[in-house]
């Protein structure tokens, strides 16, 4: 079990925020609205070792893959100028959570002793130019990722854990619900959220950690790995539920510079 002052601090970091939508999932596909040029999948590591593909720490680097992959995704679109409005409000709000989540993950795996996942090199990021595909593309990578953390939940060993992480992964739905909302879709479409499965997400997410196109990453980014060492996973999705709950604690009282809604 994880100590009683860790799952305290999660439970405190969980509530303070103020959940101003609703949040659900819903399956989707960024086909319709976006294009995604021709590349090779080739090299992509499902797993690094036996310690990163197996328990609650395993879940955690698992969940750090995606986070890595939305946290680089909303940079390169706030930093390619075409948003505004109500869109470029959500996106730096929601990519701000990102960038919380990666470093309380990053900072929680280390902690427990283990070797957090880097940010891959590049992605092969949607080619999009106008605010609609941008808003269709967002919605499909967060209902993708809320997704998976409900279906990542019977992996989950710590019960303590578990129920912070349920209480973390409706900030992830609710990014989902908001750019649904913006795209004129239904904002809530579900009475029960629907969880995907490990192949679920791959089959969406696959063809994003693969060599870049599209939007460019700025050039001020930091690049913190590669894809051939200490790369991106593929099934870093899954696990994604327990992990920005476990994060969270080191990041009690070290947010610097990131709004959040109490």
């Amino acid at each position: 079990m994880l100590d009683k002052d860790i799952l305290s601090s999660l439970r405190t970091f969980a509530t303070s925020r103020r959940h101003f939508l609703q949040a659900t999932t819903i399956a989707g596909t960024l086909a319709a609205t976006t294009t995604l040029a021709p590349s090779s999948i080739a090299g992509i590591a499902l797993a690094e070792s036996a310690a990163v593909s197996s328990g609650d720490l395993g879940i955690l680097n698992f969940a750090l893959t995606l986070e890595h992959f939305e946290n680089a995704l909303y940079r390169a679109l706030l930093a390619s100028g075409l948003l505004s409005g109500q869109a470029l409000s959500f996106a730096r709000t929601f990519g701000a959570h990102e960038s919380t989540h990666v470093a309380a993950l990053t900072q929680t795996i280390t902690k427990l002793g283990g070797t957090p996942v880097r940010e891959q090199a590049a992605y092969n990021f949607p080619k999009v130019t106008t605010q609609a595909q941008v808003i269709a593309a967002l919605s499909t990578v967060e209902d993708v990722g809320a997704s998976a953390y409900l279906g990542a939940a019977p992996l989950v060993q710590d019960a303590g854990l578990l129920t912070v992480a349920v209480e973390i992964h409706t900030v992830e739905a609710e990014h989902a619900t908001g750019w649904r909302f913006l795209n004129g879709q239904d904002p809530v479409p579900f009475a029960f959220a629907p969880p995907r499965t490990k192949q679920e997400v791959l089959n969406v997410v696959t063809p994003f950690l693969t060599v870049p196109s599209g939007i460019p990453m700025p050039s001020t980014m930091p690049n913190t790995g590669s894809s051939t060492n200490g790369g991106l996973k593929v099934v870093g999705a899954v696990g994604g539920i327990a992990a920005v709950a476990a994060g969270a604690a080191l990041l009690r009282g070290q947010r610097s510079g990131v709004t959040e809604h109490e």
